[in-house]
């Protein structure tokens, strides 16, 4: 009796602690533009889902994002608008080339507003 006890408290010691680590995260900016050594960013998937969902992205003008991310680099679209890319995930796996990557567009219109977002997934070997 006391050893499964124990045997079940471990297993629940082991389950909380890997829930931990794969649980969301509130939106930070400091952690949204942390790199880690290799240079990717760390927290951001974690922390997408609570952007999106509580930071009212869509319909944000250039200046709040500039307050929310920090500093941003709008790149121009053959449309006349623009976007910003910010990258989530870049999984090398065990290769040179990234074997996927995981983005978030943000789309600006002629006004600098976001009109429209979107999450960009890429496995290795897919045509973008």
């Amino acid at each position: 009796m006391f050893r499964a006890n124990i045997f079940s408290s471990i297993i629940l010691i082991i389950i909380i602690g890997l829930n931990s680590c794969t649980r969301d995260i509130k939106f930070d900016k400091i952690k949204w533009n942390q790199r880690n050594g290799s240079g990717y960013y760390d927290c951001r998937d974690l922390m997408l889902e609570d952007l999106l969902q509580n930071h009212n992205i869509k319909g944000s003008k250039i200046d709040e994002l500039r307050n929310l991310f920090g500093e941003i680099n709008p790149i121009s679209l053959p449309n006349g608008n623009s976007a910003l890319n910010f990258n989530i995930v870049t999984d090398f796996k065990y290769d040179i080339d990234p074997q996927y990557t995981k983005d978030l567009i943000l789309y600006l219109d002629k006004d600098s507003v976001v009109s429209n977002y979107k999450i960009k997934e890429r496995n290795a070997g897919e045509i973008p």
